[in-house]
């Protein structure tokens, strides 16, 4: 009995560090040439890295960024936003997220290639591929820039990707 609820608790507890982890990454990222600090490297130094936001964007900060918690047809709804500021609320409420035919709906794709994960100090170009509204799932960061009205946001663009999972890279 014990060891079930410990597994519930650990399994619970890295749920979180994987939200927040991914939280933090879509964060640094819709920051544009603005360089992500303190991130650990393999060999436990901190490294720098510099993500050039792609043209495709606008060139302003998102209106919304923040974690999916439930995707239905065209909306998508998210948590724990960015709304025109800096302020981050984990505990703000739900936004609609409308996406329309026009909606430019792309997947960040800029560390799918673990050669281009973060080893050293280093700038990387983001790499975004088209995609549709019904690819964005539970659990994926979202950035969205749009339109807000109450509490819905008519979105122009949408980015979204998977919470990064870094391989261990071997020190030579």
């Amino acid at each position: 009995m014990k060891s079930n609820t410990y597994r519930w608790v650990l399994g619970a507890v890295l749920l979180v560090v994987l939200a927040g982890a991914a939280f933090l990454a879509a964060r640094l990222i819709s920051l544009g040439p603005q360089a992500w600090s303190g991130v650990f490297g393999p060999s436990g130094g901190r490294i720098r890295i510099e993500v050039n936001r792609s043209g495709e964007l606008p060139q302003r900060n998102p209106t919304l960024d923040g974690q999916v918690i439930r995707a239905d047809g065209n909306s998508v709804f998210i948590q724990g936003m960015r709304d025109n500021s800096d302020r981050v609320d984990g505990n703000s409420p739900t936004t609609e997220v409308v996406v329309s035919r026009e909606t430019r709906v792309y997947r960040d794709a800029t560390l799918d290639d673990q050669s281009r994960a973060p080893a050293t100090n280093q700038t990387l170009d983001q790499v975004l591929e088209k995609s549709a509204v019904n690819q964005i799932q539970r659990g994926m960061m979202l950035m969205a820039w749009g339109e807000r009205r109450g509490d819905r946001l008519m979105a122009e663009v949408v980015v979204y990707m998977n919470p990064p999972v870094y391989k261990k890279i071997p020190n030579p």
